[in-house]
């Protein structure tokens, strides 16, 4: 759907004592966050979903991954058509991931 193609969402990490947000990933186009954790690594796990045609992904960032500035390093990605819209992910032991679609 040309609608949904310039809809993004932003997962921000934000310092409550100063109101800055030194983390801030901005999903692609036609995505939205529908869940973010931090892991035993530091690193920043999302769950990304679409709105149509119903698809997901996980991607793992790097918060203090320079990057292009804006975006942070993508660590590791997970997608290809295994989820549909994923509501929640959770880490679990060994680096087991729970994906709830």
């Amino acid at each position: 759907d040309k609608k949904m193609e310039l809809f993004t969402g932003i997962v921000k990490l934000v310092d409550m004592d100063s109101g800055l947000a030194p983390f801030q990933y901005i999903t692609p186009d036609g995505m939205f966050p529908s869940d973010a954790y931090i892991d035993a690594n530091g690193y920043v796990v999302v769950a990304e979903s679409t709105f149509t045609p119903q698809a997901g992904r996980i991607v793992t960032l790097n918060p203090a991954g320079i990057g292009d500035g804006k975006t942070p390093p993508i660590i590791r990605l997970i997608e290809g058509g295994m989820f549909t819209k994923v509501w929640d992910v959770r880490q679990l032991e060994d680096d087991h991931i729970f994906v709830s679609t």
